[in-house]
Protein backbone atom coordinates (compact mmCIF):
# COMPACT_ATOMS: atom_id res chain seq x y z
CA UNK A 1 0.00 0.00 0.00
CA UNK A 2 1.01 3.54 -0.71
CA UNK A 3 2.19 5.63 1.77
CA UNK A 4 -0.31 8.09 2.76
CA UNK A 5 -3.14 6.70 1.13
CA UNK A 6 -6.04 5.60 3.61
CA UNK A 7 -6.70 1.43 3.64
CA UNK A 8 -10.30 0.60 2.63
CA UNK A 9 -12.37 -0.88 4.91
CA UNK A 10 -15.71 -1.55 3.11
CA UNK A 11 -16.07 -3.09 -0.51
CA UNK A 12 -19.26 -1.27 -0.98
CA UNK A 13 -18.58 2.40 -0.77
CA UNK A 14 -18.00 3.46 -4.40
CA UNK A 15 -21.18 1.27 -5.76
CA UNK A 16 -23.44 3.01 -3.07
CA UNK A 17 -22.07 6.29 -4.12
CA UNK A 18 -22.78 5.42 -7.72
CA UNK A 19 -26.58 4.75 -6.55
CA UNK A 20 -26.94 7.88 -5.20
CA UNK A 21 -26.05 9.78 -8.03
CA UNK A 22 -28.26 7.63 -9.46
CA UNK A 23 -31.11 8.69 -7.84
CA UNK A 24 -30.50 12.63 -7.70
CA UNK A 25 -29.26 12.32 -3.47
CA UNK A 26 -27.21 14.87 -1.75
CA UNK A 27 -25.22 13.20 0.82
CA UNK A 28 -27.33 14.90 3.62
CA UNK A 29 -30.66 13.90 1.56
CA UNK A 30 -29.40 10.20 1.59
CA UNK A 31 -28.56 10.37 5.66
CA UNK A 32 -32.28 11.42 6.22
CA UNK A 33 -33.61 8.71 3.62
CA UNK A 34 -31.42 6.25 6.05
CA UNK A 35 -32.58 8.47 9.08
CA UNK A 36 -36.19 7.06 8.37
CA UNK A 37 -35.64 3.80 8.34
CA UNK A 38 -33.94 3.77 11.00
CA UNK A 39 -30.30 4.69 11.17
CA UNK A 40 -29.21 7.74 12.78
CA UNK A 41 -26.25 8.51 10.79
CA UNK A 42 -24.99 11.73 9.39
CA UNK A 43 -23.78 13.44 6.14
CA UNK A 44 -20.34 12.32 7.26
CA UNK A 45 -21.22 9.15 7.95
CA UNK A 46 -22.44 8.77 4.12
CA UNK A 47 -19.78 10.21 3.21
CA UNK A 48 -16.78 7.98 4.98
CA UNK A 49 -18.94 5.18 4.00
CA UNK A 50 -18.96 6.33 0.17
CA UNK A 51 -15.07 6.95 0.75
CA UNK A 52 -14.48 3.40 2.03
CA UNK A 53 -13.17 4.80 5.13
CA UNK A 54 -15.53 2.60 7.77
CA UNK A 55 -16.83 -0.90 7.93
CA UNK A 56 -19.87 -1.44 7.34
CA UNK A 57 -21.87 -4.60 8.42
CA UNK A 58 -23.58 -7.06 6.17
CA UNK A 59 -26.87 -6.28 8.24
CA UNK A 60 -26.29 -2.15 6.86
CA UNK A 61 -26.57 -3.33 3.20
CA UNK A 62 -30.04 -4.10 4.07
CA UNK A 63 -30.95 -0.47 4.20
CA UNK A 64 -29.22 0.49 0.91
CA UNK A 65 -30.90 -2.18 -1.05
CA UNK A 66 -34.22 -0.73 0.53
CA UNK A 67 -33.64 2.57 -0.54
CA UNK A 68 -32.40 1.78 -4.14
CA UNK A 69 -34.67 -1.08 -4.17
CA UNK A 70 -31.57 -3.08 -5.63
CA UNK A 71 -30.34 -6.65 -5.33
CA UNK A 72 -27.56 -6.87 -2.51
CA UNK A 73 -25.28 -8.44 -4.63
CA UNK A 74 -25.41 -5.10 -7.06
CA UNK A 75 -23.63 -3.21 -3.83
CA UNK A 76 -20.75 -5.24 -4.35
CA UNK A 77 -18.00 -5.07 -6.82
CA UNK A 78 -18.02 -7.41 -9.44
CA UNK A 79 -15.54 -10.24 -9.75
CA UNK A 80 -14.13 -10.49 -13.12
CA UNK A 81 -14.60 -14.40 -14.07
CA UNK A 82 -14.47 -17.76 -12.27
CA UNK A 83 -11.12 -18.03 -13.28
CA UNK A 84 -9.66 -14.97 -10.55
CA UNK A 85 -9.01 -16.33 -7.31
CA UNK A 86 -11.34 -14.54 -4.85
CA UNK A 87 -8.26 -13.70 -2.44
CA UNK A 88 -6.21 -11.98 -4.88
CA UNK A 89 -9.43 -10.08 -6.20
CA UNK A 90 -10.28 -9.37 -2.57
CA UNK A 91 -6.25 -8.09 -1.85
CA UNK A 92 -6.58 -5.98 -5.21
CA UNK A 93 -10.35 -4.46 -4.34
CA UNK A 94 -9.19 -3.38 -0.80
CA UNK A 95 -5.91 -2.21 -2.10
CA UNK A 96 -3.78 -4.48 0.11
CA UNK A 97 -0.67 -6.16 -0.90
CA UNK A 98 -0.86 -9.50 -1.95
CA UNK A 99 -0.02 -12.46 0.18
CA UNK A 100 2.14 -13.47 -2.15
CA UNK A 101 4.38 -10.44 -2.52
CA UNK A 102 7.31 -9.60 -0.20
CA UNK A 103 6.71 -6.92 2.68
CA UNK A 104 7.85 -3.57 1.74
CA UNK A 105 10.87 -2.32 4.18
Amino acid sequence: MAKGKAKKLNLSGPRIRFYRYARGLSQRQFAMELNFLGWMIDRSGVAKIEAQLVWLGDFQLFYFREIFSVELSSLLPHVHGPQENFYDWLEKSLDRPNSNEKAEH
